[in-house]
Formats: structure tokens, C-alpha cells, sequence
């Protein structure tokens, strides 16, 4: 199932490429079993983890998410639940594999988030996050100008962050294609460049959220869960990037099928320059 319509730009699709893959390449790490997407948004991950034989469980904070997710992503071992509250709803050692993608970017309490994870899953069981790299997206010190990120990690601060919670901790880059690695990391450069001018100008590098959203982020970080806001929900499903400035170009057929064509992968080297983290967490 795809919903390439939905992707206004090559920053849009490019993002989306890149996200699904993430999911394909975690699907492959453990033999079919139970999954838990903690932090699922519109459920598209949540249903390529199904295809690949796991019984998944999608939650996530927000209503309006999974009424989307339910309607265009469903399976029979496929489940959706809207979970807030501080422990999640689930027995102990409850599951095989757990995915957490472009999540823990918006925690803020992260000891009960981690330590909920690791509660949950089965000994010997992987848990699996997913983040952008600080790296190639902030100076030392600068606050994400994505207005919606708590924190971002370089590859050494997500190692340290995960590594108490778990007995092995494997931290991977994305990586992708010439024209697919260079659509991100020029996005992601933009963005970085008006962050720099707008702290040499004395201005704040993104545009206060307004207090209803605020409001939403407040409610879902208390509540452990991703702070998937209602705007930023309906912003990235539309196609449009979430902070950074203007997308470029309109994306049209041929961009599509251009772009679906390039590799992507991960690898254990070069974290620095990775579009992507990947931290994989044995129990």
C-alpha cells in the first residue's frame, strides 16, 4: 500500500523513503512475533511491520492519527490502541521487537519512556529507535530548530542515553543514493543556515508553537508518549517539512520513481555524516 499522492515535494517523499526503510530493515531482525510501534502517527509502519508476518500493535497519543491509520492501514494482525498514561498498558516481557521511530527526539522525561520500553520487552528482545543526527543538523550547543524536538542526538549522546536500559546497544547510519542522501542533507543544511542567522540576529531560530499545540506537546509528553501534536501530525502527512524553511520544487512522477529507485541502507561507519541514526538495543 503506498500514498505517493500525498508527497508534494522530493523532501517529502525523500523523508518518507527513508522512514519506511527504517521500518523494512528492523522487520528483518528478529523471526515473525509480537511488535509494538510505540509512537506509530498514521500507521504506515506499523502496517509494513505486518507485512512481514509480526503480529503488531500500533499506539499513539494522538485520536486523530489513528482514526487515520485504521481507515488507509489495516491488517488482520494488525492492531491499533490510543495510549496516554504514565506505564503502558501491557504485561511485562509482552514483546519480541520494539520500534520507536523519530520518537525519542520529543521525549522529555526519558527514564519512564526507556524504562517502560525495557519493561515490555522480552528478555532478549530488541528494541529499536530512530532519530535524526544532531550532526549534520546543529552547531555543538544549538537547540533543534525543528520547534517540535526536545533534543537531538549525535551518535555518541544516543548510545549514552539507551545504554542503561539495555544489555547491547548497536548505533547504525542511514544512508542513501547521490540524489536521495544530498535532497536531506541540503534540506537539513537550509534549515541550519537560517538557525545560524537568526541566532546571530538575536532571534529565536524557530517560531514559538502556538499555546493549543503546546498544549498537545505538554499533554503527550507527561504522558510518556511521543508529542505528536495535531499540527505536526496533519503538517508532515501533507507533505510539508516541519521546520527549516520553504520545500523545494514540486514533486512530480518521474521525481517519484527517480527517487524510489536509489538505495538506502545503513551501515556501522561514517555516523558523523549519517542522514539518519539507528540504535538497536538487545535486552
Amino acid at each position: 500500500m503506498e500514498f505517493f499522492d500525498e508527497f508534494k515535494t522530493a523532501e517529502a517523499y525523500g523523508l518518507h523513503l527513508m522512514h519506511s526503510h527504517a521500518y523494512r530493515e528492523a522487520a528483518a531482525l528478529v523471526p515473525a512475533g509480537r511488535v509494538l510501534d510505540l509512537g506509530c502517527n498514521n500507521g504506515y509502519g506499523s502496517f509494513e511491520l505486518s507485512r512481514h508476518g509480526h503480529r503488531v500493535v500500533g499506539v499513539d497519543v494522538s485520536a486523530e492519527a489513528l482514526d487515520d491509520a485504521r481507515r488507509r492501514f489495516s491488517a488482520d494482525n494488525l492492531d491499533y490502541r490510543q495510549v496516554s498514561g504514565q506505564d503502558l498498558p501491557f504485561e511485562a516481557d509482552s514483546f519480541d521487537l520494539i520500534t520507536s521511530f523519530q520518537v525519542i527526539e520529543h521525549i522529555v522525561e526519558m527514564e519512564p519512556y526507556l524504562r517502560e520500553i525495557r519493561r515490555v520487552l522480552k528478555p532478549g528482545g530488541l528494541a529499536v529507535f530512530t532519530t535524526p543526527n544532531a550532526r549534520i543538523r546543529l552547531d555543538p550547543g544549538m537547540r533543534p530548530w525543528n520547534r517540535f524536538h526536545v533534543q537531538e542526538f549525535t551518535p555518541e549522546h544516543l548510545k549514552e542515553t539507551v545504554a542503561p536500559f539495555f544489555a547491547e546497544v548497536r548505533i547504525r547510519g542511514l544512508y542513501a543514493s547521490e540524489e536521495l542522501y544530498a535532497t536531506e542533507f541540503n534540506r537539513c543544511q537550509r534549515a541550519l543556515t537560517q538557525a545560524r542567522e537568526a541566532q546571530r540576529a538575536g532571534r529565536p531560530a524557530a517560531q514559538p508553537v502556538p499555546e493549543p499545540i503546546r498544549d498537545a506537546i505538554a499533554a503527550a509528553v507527561k504522558a510518556v508518549l511521543p508529542a505528536r501534536a495535531v499540527e505536526y501530525i496533519r503538517t508532515r502527512r501533507d507533505g510539508a517539512p516541519a521546520a527549516g524553511g520553504p520545500a523545494k520544487g514540486t514533486l512530480t512522477p518521474a521525481d517519484r520513481k527517480r527517487l524510489a529507485g536509489g538505495s538506502i541502507y545503513y551501515r556501522d561507519d561514517g555516523l558523523d555524516k549519517a542522514l539518519d541514526l539507528m540504535a538497536v538495543c538487545r535486552r
